[in-house]
């Protein structure tokens, strides 16, 4: 018979009393512990006196106790902090570190109020700052160690050239992060001159009474070095040959650290490496010469992508694309792209890729198309053939320049009735177009920017030759800027546009003319819906074009945020007529759920100010800018 007690149905074991035993142990520890935590106080605000060099957001960013206002609180979710003396008290540690980083030595923090409200179990801190003077770069001078006099002389050349690049300069508010930034630039640059090994240090006399230091550069510069041999290796179908053509590092050249970032930037762009390192072997004792390691890893030879998705302006959206490398030796692709959806019933183009079009950074690609676009306003199938010369000017701008030569077959039946020239319009017509743009892309990461901006200029010049029976020009520039604030982003964007037509009537093609709304546009109207119209309420389309939106992304959990945004613009029959009392503004709320394609997005906007209060829903992947 089991040992154990018996009582209104339960048996209870030995080997389980213990247990219970433990259960009731940590009852008694943990419900007092609830209770007390229930009447800790909460931090409500955060305040700053006295802060001169620094805002308060930026003094409340570097503390572990928190205090939220109600966006925050109640759009972000984010909870106050449970107030805590010893964490306080560390946190104003954390803050006099801070301000010594930036160069105020006698930086003193105190407690000027704690303010208790009873009742909502709040504390308001008042926290008084007591900057004191900054300390104040006096001089910058140089020591040079080298090996031999012309060493010696060569690197104290090259840090004088370098003293009005510095971040301390005499004058300035001596910052650690300023310190730090000078070694890399100094080590950098004397590596960028065959001084791979210099070892770079500041010497600091600091007065503390007159808040005044002194920077003494010391400096190592150690052997003036060579390029050894390059060694290429994990190349399977690419000849070594033909990677060390685009390798500029030549034995016995005078080591520049900059070689190896720009050959291993020149191999990527090549578009052919999964995986390009350039490296240098240096090694222990400083040996003057210096062997470079080439690593590739090459991409496919064949592969293909698909995708497929829904959107509300395009609906059930199909694509394939398919990509030859090594075509006709070198580097040279091929690529096959085919799509199906509602607004582009079959697009389908071939292109031929010539990477290191006459001189690096550049590309050559030509090949024809054909595509078919069902417009809300028009309906057209172009097929023709597109030439464009790519070049990167850096890692952030790049330009093209480009011809298309195409033949519009135009559904007349579909096009809407327009107020300008239309006698002529046919349904067979030729497009000879010289197109150029430019780019700065200062904005990251990709797919959903947080910083940095963006911006572009595109430019068509129409009726060059080969039967093109219009002629115009069409500029668009593109302006974006995203800034991270109280843990949201603010994007914010604007559009202008204008065509010029230089034929009789100032007619312009359809499929050329400016369009707006629709899920990337002004979201309170339908796609192409704003602008000139026919008598039917189809678009038209126009001349001029002018759009800005304003955009707040915050997180809401895990790969779930939100946006709030307003959208305004319009378009104008007339070229460069830009008419802001004729704006159209639209606001409303979305959805964003990270992928690793990007973000899908789901936009609810409605019209304000407007007759027209029609709620508009859109979906699709992407930002909207």
């Amino acid at each position: 018979m089991a040992h154990g007690l018996h009582k209104s149905g339960f048996i209870i074991s030995a080997g389980n009393r213990v247990l219970v035993v433990f259960i009731l142990i940590g009852l008694i520890w943990l419900i007092p512990n609830i209770l007390h935590a229930q009447r800790q106080a909460l931090v409500d605000r955060i305040e700053f006196e006295g802060n001169q060099s620094f805002s308060s957001g930026v003094l409340r960013e570097r503390m572990t106790l928190k205090g939220y206002g109600w966006i925050q609180d109640v759009i972000l979710g984010k909870n106050e902090s449970v107030f805590d003396k010893e964490l306080l008290s560390a946190d104003l540690n954390h803050l006099t570190r801070f301000y010594q980083r930036e160069g105020y030595l006698h930086a003193s923090f105190s407690i000027d109020d704690l303010v208790f409200e009873k009742e909502r179990r709040k504390v308001k801190i008042l926290i008084n700052v007591d900057e004191g003077l900054p300390v104040m770069v006096r001089r910058v001078y140089s020591k040079v160690l080298a090996e031999n006099e012309s060493d010696s002389l060569f690197a104290d050349d090259l840090i004088l050239s370098l003293l009005s690049h510095l971040h301390l300069v005499p004058g300035k508010r001596f910052r650690d992060k300023d310190a730090f930034d000078d070694i890399s630039l100094i080590s950098l640059r004397l590596a960028d001159h065959g001084f791979p090994y210099a070892e770079v240090f500041p010497d600091l006399t600091v007065d503390t009474v007159a808040n005044r230091v002194d920077v003494i550069w010391q400096i190592a510069t150690g052997p003036q070095c060579y390029f050894g041999p390059v060694n290429i290796t994990g190349n399977r179908w690419i000849s070594a040959g033909f990677i060390g053509k685009h390798v500029a590092i030549k034995s016995g050249q005078t080591f520049k650290q900059s070689q190896l970032g720009a050959t291993q930037r020149t191999l990527v762009h090549l578009g052919v490496f999964e995986i390009a390192s350039v490296t240098a072997e240096t090694i222990r004792d400083e040996a003057d010469t210096i062997p470079v390691m080439v690593r590739v890893r090459e991409l496919p030879w064949l592969s293909t992508k698909f995708g497929a998705g829904y959107g509300t302006e395009d609906k059930f959206r199909i694509f394939n694309e398919s990509r030859l490398l090594g075509v006709l030796g070198g580097a040279r692709r091929l690529t096959l792209f085919a799509k199906h959806s509602d607004l582009e019933p079959y697009h389908i183009r071939l292109q031929l890729t010539q990477p290191a079009f006459l001189i690096e950074h550049t590309h050559l690609t030509v090949g024809p198309f054909i595509r078919r676009h069902d417009e809300p306003g028009f309906v057209l199938t172009r097929f023709g053939i597109k030439t464009t010369v790519d070049h990167d000017f850096s890692e952030r701008t790049s330009a093209s320049v480009g011809h298309t030569f195409e033949r519009i077959d135009l559904d007349t039946s579909e096009v809407a009735e327009i107020s300008y020239n239309r006698d002529g319009l046919s349904e067979l017509y030729n497009k000879s177009s010289a197109l150029f743009d430019i780019t700065y892309n200062g904005s990251e990461p990709p797919h959903s920017p947080s910083r940095g901006v963006f911006s572009t200029l595109a430019f068509k010049l129409s009726g060059l030759g080969l039967g093109s029976e219009y002629h115009f020009t069409r500029t668009l520039v593109d302006l974006r800027h995203y800034q991270k604030i109280l843990g949201m982003v603010l994007a914010t964007r604007v559009q202008l546009g204008g065509i010029e037509s230089r034929d009789d009537g100032g007619f312009v093609p359809v499929e050329d003319r400016f369009f707006a709304g629709g899920s990337s546009s002004i979201r309170g109207w339908q796609r192409g819906e704003l602008g000139p119209q026919d008598s039917k309420g189809i678009p038209a389309g126009g001349r001029s074009l002018l759009e800005a939106s304003a955009e707040f992304r915050y997180p809401i959990i895990g790969i779930l945020s939100g946006a709030v945004f307003t959208d305004a613009g319009n378009v104008w029959l007339d070229e460069f007529s830009y008419r802001v009392d004729d704006l159209r503004y639209s606001v409303g709320l979305g959805i964003r759920v990270a992928t690793a394609i990007g973000p899908v997005r789901l936009d609810v906007a409605r019209p304000v100010f407007d007759n027209d209060n029609a709620i508009q829903v859109h979906l699709s992947v992407g930002q909207a800018f």
